[in-house]
């Protein structure tokens, strides 16, 4: 450790003195890591995007219909959420159209749903929606005429229902909108199941489960709405993007590598007489290597953190696609290690040269 610590602080020391030759390694380290950031991180977070409007969409939803409506049952609801992966259960039945009961049938309709279990959304204003309660969408109540989450809408079946507030939707059940939806909690009937998964790959595996906790006696009475082609259009997206990441990544890193090395080469050369000097007075070959490879991860990583730094935020403001701050790190980490990679031939060049060849007068 007494070791590494002098020839750390030995090679701060060189970086300091040797400010021209530094400043160009820091700028070629700036210019690598924001290369990276520019294009491979733009990628990170066009995946990131995608995935997240994936997990938004009906990928997450796994809907089951029966002809036989006595197979849901609230109980069922039940077990099927304590299901590992699952992150919200919830019964629908369609009971036609709900009108705005002010405007009679001059009220546009709007779609109304029973529902049982999970309420499918984000409730505003309440925490609880009860038995006999009914909600709106923001685009339902818009339908409906209301100003406010307040007043009552009449069903087909002739019930008027009070309008209590407002809830928005989960994006993966996004057919619920524009719509009503009244909180039944013992139902006469469940004709549909939306099973929410927690994220789009465990989505694709709940089928089975689920299919085995509802036991239908005729397999033809279930209607079911997998999310296995999203999810497979999820990984080959992501899969093709990760590759071409990747290339873009390797790319830049081995022309960054090859220019630090070029750098590195030219700085050893022109330091040869004082490399010499330090080997004739007993430094050792390791010792030289480290100070040079030393010298030149010390000015990468201000160079690298600068540019990684203020190209991911430039980035961010221009695309809205904020980069990874975990790519952000990771990109400066490995522009160090390229960088080390790349002095550390030219150093080892310098380290095996005679010093009284080096130090001889012509």
């Amino acid at each position: 450790m007494g070791w590494l610590h002098a020839t750390a602080l030995e090679s701060w020391r060189a970086m300091l003195a040797a400010r021209a030759a530094s400043a160009l390694i820091a700028f070629i380290g700036a210019a690598v890591a924001a290369a990276i950031i520019a294009t491979t991180g733009q990628v990170a977070a066009t995946e990131q995007q995608v995935q997240q409007r994936f997990e938004d969409a009906s990928s997450r939803a796994l809907t089951i219909s029966s002809s036989d409506p006595a197979l849901f049952t609230p109980t069922l609801i039940t077990d099927i959420a304590a299901l590992s992966g699952v992150d919200a259960v919830t019964g629908l039945t369609p009971l036609g159209d709900a009108r705005n009961t002010v405007l009679g049938t001059a009220s546009p309709p709007v779609a109304a749903w029973q529902i049982t279990g999970e309420l499918p959304g984000t409730l505003a204003g309440r925490t609880v929606l009860h038995d006999g309660e009914a909600v709106a969408t923001p685009n339902g109540l818009g339908r409906l005429a209301m100003a406010d989450p307040a007043g009552t809408v009449q069903l087909e079946t002739g019930k008027a229902v009070a309008i209590i507030g407002t809830v928005n939707a989960d994006p993966a059940l996004s057919r619920l909108d524009p719509g009503v939806l009244v909180r039944v909690d013992t139902p006469e009937q469940i004709s549909q199941l939306a099973v929410l998964a927690t994220d789009t790959a465990t989505a694709a595996q709940l089928t089975q489960p689920v299919l085995a906790l509802i036991d239908a006696p005729d397999p033809q009475q279930l209607t079911v709405n997998t999310p296995a082609a999203l999810a497979e259009l999820e990984s080959i997206v992501g899969a093709d993007l990760a590759a071409s990441g990747r290339l873009q990544l390797i790319g830049t890193l081995a022309v960054g590598a090859l220019i630090i090395a070029a750098a590195v080469l030219g700085q050893v050369n022109l330091r040869r007489r004082d490399l010499g000097r330090r080997r004739a007075l007993g430094a050792s070959r390791a010792q030289l290597v480290g100070l040079v490879v030393g010298q030149t991860l010390w000015a990468t990583l201000i160079g690298a953190t600068i540019g990684a730094t203020t190209t991911a935020l430039g980035v961010a403001r221009a695309t809205g696609a904020p980069v990874p701050a975990t790519f952000t790190t990771s990109t400066i980490a490995l522009t160090i290690l390229t960088a080390a990679l790349a002095a550390a031939l030219p150093s080892l060049l310098a380290s095996r040269r005679d010093p009284l060849t080096v130090l001889r007068t012509p």
